[in-house]
């Protein structure tokens, strides 16, 4: 990874960031502040109030493609954000927020890589807390959009990372790499690791509002490649892949450290780099823990489950 490119490319919300049709200048600054309040449910309060303000200025924009697209892309930015990140809000709420998301991504249906990104990304991120009944509908549904969202990200049978850092293999990654997922047939922590390792390569692109990012941009990359490692450490037995993992983990969390102590970690994505640096540090002090017992598989497969 690299800092200086980091450090460039974290994705500062850019001064025109209501280039598209529409004027949704009131919605984006709100977008901007998302994770500046002092409390889970008080920033949870702030998306829904920044979605409603997307809804509002969309009315004025009926017809507009450019404005629904912007406005989805925004909303379903917030929805995981606020649903699958703020952990110390009320969790009936964050789970209709999610569900909104997932039936709004159908506006943008034909918008390629960024409709099955917050698809699937607003399914998967709704899985986490949903009821088992409600997990198994998730799964049939993921199942079938699972070939033509791994697809998109495809370019002559070969895999590539492409819109927000390598999202849509992300998301696939985290759900490989989860045994949560073993019960309903999308479990495979091999081919977990295979995409996270992928969406870290993803190209520079432009994400708008964000400035120009690469796959190394996004700590999500590194924190699910790490627990995909770590799944399939266990699932095999062998400790190299727990290593690889603690490696992997270590390489980003000092990285962010380094650019923190600078002062030149962005603020366009503050809340979500800040949720995956703890992350991060959670899943490193997992692996600490086990790594020195005898049963380490044991012991991990307990954490990761």
């Amino acid at each position: 990874m690299k800092i200086h490119a980091w450090a460039l490319g974290l994705g500062v919300i850019c001064a025109g960031s209501t280039a598209n049709a529409g004027d949704f200048s009131a919605a984006d600054a709100m977008f901007e502040k998302r994770g500046t309040k002092a409390s889970d449910s008080a920033n949870f309060d702030h998306a829904v109030e920044a979605i409603a303000a997307y809804d509002q200025a969309l009315s004025q924009s009926a017809g507009d493609n450019k404005a629904l697209l912007h406005a989805t892309v925004q909303k379903s930015r917030l929805s995981i954000y606020a649903g699958g990140m703020l952990w110390e809000h009320d969790t009936e709420a964050r789970k209709q927020l999610l569900r909104n998301c997932v039936n709004d991504a159908d506006k943008i249906a034909d918008s390629g890589q960024q409709y099955y990104y917050f698809k699937v990304g607003c399914m998967a991120a709704l899985a986490k807390i949903a009821s088992l009944i409600e997990r198994l509908v998730l799964a049939t549904k993921l199942r079938n959009l699972q070939d033509a969202a791994i697809a998109s990200t495809t370019e002559a049978g070969v895999l590539v990372g492409g819109y927000e850092g390598g999202g849509i293999l992300r998301v696939f990654a985290g759900i490989r790499g989860n045994p949560k997922a073993k019960p309903f047939g999308l479990y495979d922590p091999q081919e977990g690791v295979e995409y996270a390792r992928t969406a870290t390569k993803a190209p520079e692109q432009e994400n708008h509002p964000f400035e120009a990012m690469t796959g190394e941009d996004y700590y999500e990359n590194f924190y699910y490649l790490a627990f995909a490692l770590g799944s399939l450490a266990v699932e095999k037995r062998e400790i190299s892949f727990l290593l690889q993992a603690k490696e992997a983990l270590e390489k980003a969390i000092n990285i962010y450290d380094a650019l923190e102590a600078e002062g030149e970690l962005p603020s366009g994505r503050d809340p979500e780099l800040r949720y995956y640096r703890r992350e991060m540090e959670s899943l490193h002090g997992y692996i600490n823990a086990c790594e020195k017992e005898s049963d380490w598989h044991v012991c991990l497969g307990g954490k990761l489950s």
